[in-house]
């Protein structure tokens, strides 16, 4: 799990979205309650990544390991330029079965962070 875990970080800070998304299991899915947007599949979760722009100009992202109910997660941050800083976006909840990742929950609320210990900005490095 470890490996996995260090290797979607690696690809997700790294924008490589075809790394990424072969970390995932085949019929993996992507959530993100409240929210209705659900993505299922390497090729639909790598399309709606794409699109979001996370990582459009070099924008600095960085995950930050963490457990959330006994499961993998990572907070994210996002690189904001005008302070000069990388604000958080929210965390990821992983689920690992057999050696991939077959679901990753995105909560964005970030009033959960006391419960995580997680600062709200990191430096940009």
């Amino acid at each position: 799990e470890r490996e996995l875990l260090a290797g979607f970080a690696d690809a997700f800070e790294r924008g490589d979205v075809d790394a990424l998304v072969e970390f995932l299991s085949e019929d993996a899915w992507i959530r993100m309650p409240p929210e209705p947007h659900e993505y299922q599949g390497r090729s639909a979760i790598a399309a709606f990544l794409r699109s979001r722009g996370i990582w459009d100009g070099g924008r600095w992202v960085k995950l930050v390991q963490t457990r959330a109910n006994g499961q993998p997660a990572f907070a994210y941050y996002l690189e904001d330029r005008n302070a000069g800083v990388a604000r958080i976006g929210g965390v990821f909840v992983l689920t690992v079965d057999g050696g991939s990742i077959g679901t990753c929950t995105r909560f964005g609320d970030t009033g959960m962070l006391p419960f995580f210990g997680l600062p709200r900005t990191l430096p940009v490095t």
